[in-house]
């Protein structure tokens, strides 16, 4: 009887650590800019898709963050005091490799997206920031799902005193 019982609780404790194991941890982001107003904006964003984002004023304490956390991706202006995001993106790109970064800018031309790349950033976004283009980056990425995008989306009807009905 008590092996049969210790085998089952051995049994248990593996299906236990296997369920935790394979539930996902929130994702975070580092998002730098040197305006309040965008912080504030970018982690509203954020924080819409469930992603935790913590937040700098600077590209040098944009490099220290991620050197002392674990983020799944930076949201980084490239026009900051002290560290721009070009030199922080190549900083960071010695030590991590895989991080995704994502520049925001004001302006775009073919000459930016190129030096963008050779810096290590992996995309680009203007300001305004547009929620479409980032929502496909965080996609393509799997920083979000399919089912998380269709729930905002149903979120935003309730909001607006849409009718949902459930199938």
């Amino acid at each position: 009887f008590y092996a049969d019982e210790y085998q089952i609780s051995t049994q248990l404790e593996r299906l236990n650590k296997t369920i935790y194991s394979k539930i996902d941890k929130p994702k975070t982001a580092l998002i730098a800019d040197d305006h309040p107003v965008n912080l504030l904006l970018f982690t509203e964003i954020l924080g819409d898709y469930g992603i935790v984002s913590s937040t700098v004023g600077n590209g040098a304490d944009a490099v220290e963050a991620i050197k002392n956390n674990d983020f799944d991706l930076v949201l980084m202006d490239v026009q900051m005091p002290i560290m721009n995001g070009f030199v922080a993106s190549q900083q960071i790109r010695q030590f991590n490799p895989d991080i995704l970064i994502i520049a925001v800018s004001a302006s775009l031309d073919a000459h930016s997206l190129t030096l963008f790349r050779s810096k290590g950033i992996n995309h680009q976004l203007i300001k305004p920031l547009n929620r479409d283009a980032l929502e496909e980056i965080l996609l393509e990425h799997r920083l979000i799902t399919v089912d998380r995008k269709r729930f905002l989306e149903s979120d935003e009807r309730i909001n607006n005193n849409e009718l949902i009905t459930l199938n």
